[in-house]
């Protein structure tokens, strides 16, 4: 194993990092192709034409250079989840890259930065030797961190991050009843404290063998349990007080709450005076874990934007503590967390109450882009304009949503049932993740494509 470069301190890397954003906004740079100018908002946007790209943007809007990267598989989300104290421990960027063969973008990046050693999250099946050999080719120190799955993954992730006297535990599969990735991406908050806890991986209702052994290995003093029961049942955390842990829980009534419960716990440890939390969609890992890891990175709170609507449990926490705020980064591009979303993180910003932002868009002034007579249009090929009809062949109202469809732009019960207006702004989410061709047949009629 290479020995790796030092870190810069803490304070250091934070004011630098926070600098060089601040300087790209006041000079009006686009930070990436998608972005949105902050303007009177507050709400700096930052994302790409796709992941890997949305990754290089957040990289070049927290800094001129790093001495350490660490690289993920694209689609391989699970080696990244911890990754919040990793980037904190090497103020290091988090960027993606194919499996089989170096991004372009990550690799020109990498020059960029003038980094000498990235640290690869996963092993040869996940991302090939062909990525290491590159990057060696370049020049640079490969490392990798590791292990037979998630668990073991995030076990190598907190070796390198080293002994603390926390650890932080979180949900690393999917139940029934919670989601896998939530509470671990959100993590960030607290690994961007001066502790820079790491932050471990286990199942609903006992731990894995291999985090078993890395506790004992790390021998914290506490375990901080991220999120409720319904994540991690009472079962694990009866285990570890009886191997002599202090347990404590982190959790809401969601996985907007428990994040916010989460920064929240962060706050007393971040830095003193004007904070820029990060905020990515809750529905949207690859956006997440690059707005935890960028979180951590440079000690900031992290929090969850819904997809479509304000969530109330985040505009609680940015409202509460507005004065507090220096603006907020937005990791993602409009399919991932809408206009109307980033607006009522804007709202909180501004101390706006949660009832002048709770409406849903559609019932607040909210315009499609394409024109309320392009939907028309396409909903006259669709249906005959039927909003309300259900046509017995599995699809649905104006538009002819599939269930699972409408079910992917945040909509609930079935599309026929909801207002010409939801329709047509679920129909503008759709249009923004999968283009036109969402309707094959009548976007051509309508000659949209």
């Amino acid at each position: 194993m290479n020995a790796m470069p030092p870190s810069r301190p803490r304070s250091t890397r934070r004011v630098a990092a926070l600098l060089a954003m601040a300087l790209l906004l006041a000079a009006g740079l686009t930070l990436a192709p998608a972005a949105a100018a902050a303007g009177e908002t507050g709400v700096e946007r930052i994302s790409g034409d796709d992941r890997v790209r949305t990754a290089v943007a957040v990289s070049r809007a927290a800094g001129g250079e790093a001495d350490v990267a660490l690289l993920a598989e694209r689609s391989a989300f699970p080696d990244a989840l911890v990754a919040g104290a990793l980037a904190a421990r090497h103020d290091a960027p988090l960027l993606y890259t194919h499996g089989a063969a170096l991004s372009e973008p990550a690799r020109d990046e990498i020059a960029r930065l003038g980094v000498d050693t990235v640290l690869i999250l996963g092993g040869p099946a996940v991302v090939s030797e062909d990525v290491a050999t590159t990057l060696r080719a370049d020049g640079l120190t490969v490392e990798r961190r590791a292990g037979q799955d998630r668990y073991g993954t995030a076990a190598e992730i907190a070796a390198d991050v080293g002994t603390q006297d926390e650890v932080l535990l979180a949900l690393g599969e999917e139940t029934a009843r919670a989601g896998g990735w939530p509470d671990a991406v959100a993590a960030a908050s607290l690994a961007g404290t001066s502790t820079t806890p790491p932050t471990l991986l286990t199942a609903h209702d006992a731990l894995p063998e291999t985090t078993r052994v890395a506790l004992e290995t790390l021998a914290p003093q506490r375990v901080r349990l991220l999120g409720g029961d319904a994540a991690i049942s009472a079962d694990v955390a009866t285990e570890l007080e009886a191997a002599g842990y202090e347990v404590t829980r982190a959790a809401g009534a969601n996985r907007y709450a428990t994040a916010t419960a989460i920064a929240a716990a962060a706050l007393d440890d971040l830095a003193a005076g004007s904070l820029r939390p990060v905020a990515a969609s809750g529905a949207s890992l690859p956006d997440a874990v690059l707005g935890g890891a960028l979180a951590a990175r440079l000690g900031q709170p992290f929090v969850f934007a819904h997809p479509t609507r304000g969530e109330e449990a985040t505009h609680a926490f940015l409202r509460e503590r507005h004065e507090r705020w220096d603006g907020l980064t937005l990791v993602g591009g409009e399919a991932a967390v809408s206009t109307f979303s980033a607006g009522t993180l804007a709202g909180a910003l501004a101390d706006e109450p949660w009832s002048a932002v709770a409406a849903q868009p559609w019932e607040a002034g909210w315009e499609p882009r394409a024109g309320w007579e392009t939907w028309e249009a396409l909903a006259q090929c669709e249906s005959g304009g039927r909003w309300d009809i259900n046509t017995g062949n599995g699809f649905y109202g104006g538009l002819q949503f599939h269930p699972d469809s409408w079910r992917a732009v945040g909509g609930t019960g079935l599309p026929h049932e909801a207002t010409r207006e939801e329709q047509i702004y679920r129909g503008e989410r759709l249009q923004a993740l999968q283009g036109w061709g969402a309707w094959p047949h009548c976007s051509r009629v309508v000659g949209l494509r």
